[in-house]
C-alpha cells in the first residue's frame, strides 16, 4: 500500500481539537485572488508527485483541494495547535451531497473508488496544508455533523466495523500519521453563491456547486501509519487540536449519476443467476477462470463483491448490497485456479419494487475488476 489510505477508506485528516465556544472563531486573512492560481497549481503538482509513487488515488484529496480552491475562490486561514503549539495552516473546505437513490455507495469511506460514486464521496471533507512548510499536510474525511475519529466495533448479533471518519498527517520527512482516536465536527454555515467554475464530474451527471462557509472542530490523537510504505520512522504520536472555526469551500450537490457501463473481463467468465420467491430475490454471481494458468485476485479490503439494484430508466438506486455492511481495511488476495468457479451471492427483500430493474453484479477486484448488467422482472 502507498502512502495514502485511500485505497482502502478513500478519505483521511490531520488532526485537531474542539474548544467550548458555540459560535466559530473569525476566518483568518485570505490569500488574495490572484494567488489563488498558483495555489491550487501548487496542489495539483502535490497530486502529480503522490501518483508517481503508483497510486492513482495517492493524488485525490490534492486534486480535490485544488478543485475547490479554484471553485470557491478563496481559501481559510486556519489555527492548528499540534502538540500544543499553534501553527497557521490554510485550508479549503469540500462536501459532497448525495440526492436519494443517486448512489449506491452510502458510506462516506468508498470501497469501489473506482466506481463515479466512488470517486465522488472519495474526496475529502477538508484538506489544510502549513503556510510556512507545505510538505505538512491535514487530509480529513468524514460525513457532515459530529465526527468519531478510529476504528470501532459494535457488538451483539449484528456485530460490524465502523469508519466513520478518518484522518492522516503526513509531514516532510515522509511520516504518516493516521488517527485512531478523537472526536470532531463539521456543519454548513452558510452558501455564498454559485460556484467560480463548475468542478469535474462524471459525463451525464447532474449537479450544482456553490460556494459554502463551513464551521469545523476537531480534537484527535495519531500514531504511526502501520499500513503506509515507506513505514514511518517516527515514534511520537502527535496531538492535534482545531478550535472551531470557519474554512471556506464549495458543496457539491449530486442530483443524478449514469449508471456505470459493464465491465467485460478476459480472464473471467461471469454467470448471473436471479431467483426470484416469496417477495425475496436471490443474485448469484458465478465467475469461472477461463485461462490455462491461475488467476490472482487482489482486493483493497475485505470485500469482494457487490449487488447493485437500479431503475432501467435513469439509472436510479434502489438497493445495494454493501450500504448496510462494513468492511475491514485488508488488502487480500484469492487464488482461483484453471478452470475453476468462484461464487457470490446476496438477498434482497424486493417488497413494493415491481416491473423491470437493472441488476449490477460486481467484483471489486483491483487487479480484475469486473461488472455485469443484468435485466430482471420483478411479479
Amino acid at each position: 500500500m502507498h502512502r495514502t489510505v485511500f485505497a482502502a477508506s478513500a478519505l483521511a485528516v490531520f488532526a485537531f481539537a474542539a474548544c467550548s465556544s458555540d459560535a466559530p472563531s473569525a476566518p483568518g486573512p485570505e490569500i488574495e485572488v490572484p494567488a489563488l492560481d498558483v495555489v491550487a497549481a501548487e496542489l495539483d503538482a502535490a497530486a502529480t508527485a503522490a501518483e508517481q509513487g503508483g497510486d492513482e488515488l495517492a493524488g485525490v484529496p490534492f486534486r480535490a483541494a485544488a478543485e475547490a480552491v479554484r471553485a470557491a475562490g478563496r481559501v481559510s486561514v486556519i489555527e492548528l495547535r499540534i502538540d500544543g503549539e499553534s501553527r497557521r495552516f490554510l485550508a479549503v473546505g469540500y462536501r459532497v451531497s448525495l440526492a436519494p437513490g443517486v448512489c449506491p455507495l452510502m458510506a462516506p469511506v468508498s470501497l469501489g473508488a473506482q466506481m463515479d460514486c466512488g470517486r465522488l464521496l472519495g474526496r475529502p471533507a477538508l484538506v489544510a496544508w502549513e503556510r510556512d512548510d507545505p510538505r505538512r499536510v491535514l487530509i480529513v474525511g468524514g460525513p457532515p455533523g459530529a465526527m468519531q475519529f478510529g476504528i470501532h466495533i459494535t457488538g451483539g448479533p449484528g456485530m460490524r466495523l465502523g469508519l466513520p471518519a478518518t484522518a492522516l498527517l503526513l509531514d516532510a520527512a515522509n511520516h504518516v500519521w493516521w488517527s485512531t482516536r478523537g472526536t470532531g465536527a463539521n456543519t454548513l454555515r452558510a452558501t455564498l453563491g454559485a460556484c467560480a467554475i463548475e468542478p469535474r464530474l462524471p459525463p451525464g451527471a447532474v449537479a450544482t456547486c456553490q460556494r459554502a462557509s463551513f464551521a469545523w472542530d476537531l480534537d484527535l490523537g495519531f500514531e504511526p501509519a502501520p499500513l503506509m510504505r515507506p513505514t514511518p520512522n517516527a515514534t511520537t504520536k502527535p496531538h492535534v487540536v482545531m478550535p472551531r472555526q470557519s474554512v471556506d469551500g464549495v458543496l457539491l450537490e449530486i442530483q443524478s449519476l449514469p449508471a456505470p457501463p459493464a465491465t467485460p473481463s478476459d480472464f473471467l467468465q461471469p454467470r448471473v443467476r436471479i431467483d426470484l420467491a416469496n417477495g425475496d430475490a436471490t443474485f448469484t454471481l458465478e465467475l469461472t477462470n477461463t485461462t490455462s494458468a491461475p488467476l490472482t485476485l487482489s482486493f483493497p479490503t475485505a470485500q469482494e463483491y457487490d449487488f447493485v439494484v437500479r431503475e432501467p430508466a435513469g439509472g436510479r438506486v434502489l438497493w445495494v448490497w454493501s450500504a448496510t455492511r462494513d468492511f475491514l481495511p485488508e488488502p487480500h488476495e484469492v487464488q482461483l485456479a484453471p478452470g475453476a468457479s468462484r461464487t457470490f451471492s446476496a438477498q434482497w427483500a424486493s417488497t413494493g419494487v415491481h416491473g423491470p430493474v437493472m441488476v449490477e453484479a460486481v467484483l471489486t477486484s483491483q487487479s480484475h475488476p469486473l461488472r455485469v448488467m443484468t435485466r430482471a422482472d420483478l411479479p
